[in-house]
């Protein structure tokens, strides 16, 4: 499948876009930065075909994935930026770019409508896991379901999840008693899965700094990607 590509975001006037045609690359230039948004929408909207936007720097990804989901939040935007570290560095990614990177790319897998993806260049230019991984390493479970805890927590940890105490940043995972807490990939806020022998009772998020639960209704169901 062909995507639409734009480039450009460059301060002021966006240097050219261009998107695939059947015929070849058509190149427009004289865009405003402040229109970039709206171009984007009409071309996905024009098109029916999924865009993929390319960034000169990582904050401009972060910056034009809100702008979009502000503008039409019924499109599906994925951000994929690149490593906060320099290549052959000792530091590695943080587990913030990791997780989004990750979840960006599970998303893409399921997808079943036109996206826009924003990347930027040093995100495309780095190496991705298998498909097969990220595929294969993702389960969602619902309120009710029935589920082997142990076989959950084996999970948690066969896919880069570290067990903690207590649960402050993504990637973490802890135990008490029949309260599992969890903090995945992507998310905005860790959840507490509740169980009952085997028996997930209940699903709720909960902060980070205070350890309390957050939401007084019980969400629906609890999805889960690989965290390296």
């Amino acid at each position: 499948m062909q995507l639409p590509f734009c480039g450009g975001l460059q301060g002021l006037p966006v240097g050219f876009v261009m998107h695939s045609h059947v015929n070849g690359l058509k190149v427009q230039g004289g865009l405003i930065a402040a229109y970039f948004p709206f171009f984007c929408l009409e071309q996905l909207r024009t098109t029916n075909t999924s865009l993929v936007i390319v960034t000169p720097r990582d904050e401009q990804v972060h910056r034009l994935a809100e702008q979009l989901r502000v503008l039409a939040p019924e499109i599906s935007v994925f951000a994929f930026p690149g490593w906060d570290c320099l290549p052959y560095d000792r530091v590695s990614p943080s587990s913030d770019v990791t997780h989004v990177r990750l979840s960006t790319l599970y998303g893409l897998l399921v997808a079943q409508t036109p996206y826009i993806l924003i990347t930027s260049v040093s995100g495309m230019g780095q190496y991705l896991p298998p498909v097969d991984l990220i595929a294969h390493h993702n389960i969602m479970i619902k309120a009710g379901d029935t589920i082997a805890r142990e076989t959950l927590l084996q999970l948690f940890m066969d896919n880069g999840c570290n067990r903690v105490e207590a649960v402050y940043e993504r990637g973490e995972f802890a135990v008490r008693g029949g309260l599992v807490d969890v903090f995945a990939p992507g998310a905005d806020a860790p959840v507490r899965l509740d169980f009952f022998g085997d028996v997930l009772e209940r699903i709720k998020t909960f902060d980070a700094l205070t350890q309390k639960t957050t939401e007084e209704e019980s969400l629906s169901h609890f999805s889960f990607s690989i965290c390296y």
